[in-house]
């Protein structure tokens, strides 16, 4: 199963050594990148010696500890360079509002499940019309040449993507953030 594009774990982390007590609802959907950060330092040994002993990495389900386990262990076999790529994305994607990583999150599959050219070609296509005014953006949108360039379900998966006013950085393509994303080494 592919991660989410938010790459939230769903809880797991790291105890807060001030709190031994922590909520766990207030760590329930904690983003990755935070917990991979607190971490960084760690053995890959240690990180997920950590990891099994969260507490709230202890309440999830046998199939989402082995998922989050996974992630980390490919988190884990990437350069250190990489590492830090991920690190800047996941944070970039932490700071989305709710409304935004729940809109993410509904868009992200469209977007996974495009051929790499036709993803590119979408890509450039919402690079170009995020930064038109909407009045302009639409004009494009019914232009017949650019309805030419793609089909019903790409215009409709620009749209939604375009309606969530995300950071350009979070558009642009980077790093994958897990196994099973585009460009990760899936061998490991």
């Amino acid at each position: 199963m592919a991660p989410s594009p938010t790459m939230h774990a769903a809880a797991p982390g790291l105890q807060n050594p001030q709190n031994p007590h922590p909520d766990f609802r207030a760590n329930a959907r904690r983003p990755l990148g935070s917990s991979l950060g607190q971490m960084r330092q760690l053995s890959p040994s240690e990180r997920e010696q950590k990891l099994q002993q969260d507490p709230a990495f202890q309440q999830l389900p046998p199939e989402r500890q082995q998922q989050v386990m996974n992630r980390l262990r490919w988190f884990n076999a990437l350069p250190p360079d990489r590492q830090q790529k991920v690190l800047q994305r996941l944070q970039l994607l932490g700071q989305l509002s709710p409304q935004q990583r729940s809109g993410l999150e509904a868009v992200f599959p469209g977007w996974k499940g495009l051929e790499q050219d036709r993803r590119r070609a979408l890509l450039g296509a919402y690079r170009s019309l995020h930064s038109m005014p909407p009045e302009k953006r639409e004009k494009r949108f019914n232009n017949p040449k650019f309805q030419s360039r793609f089909d019903a379900a790409e215009i409709n998966l620009l749209r939604n993507t375009l309606a969530l006013d995300l950071p350009d950085e979070i558009i642009r393509p980077g790093p994958p953030l897990g196994p099973g994303e585009p460009g990760a080494n899936n061998n490991e």
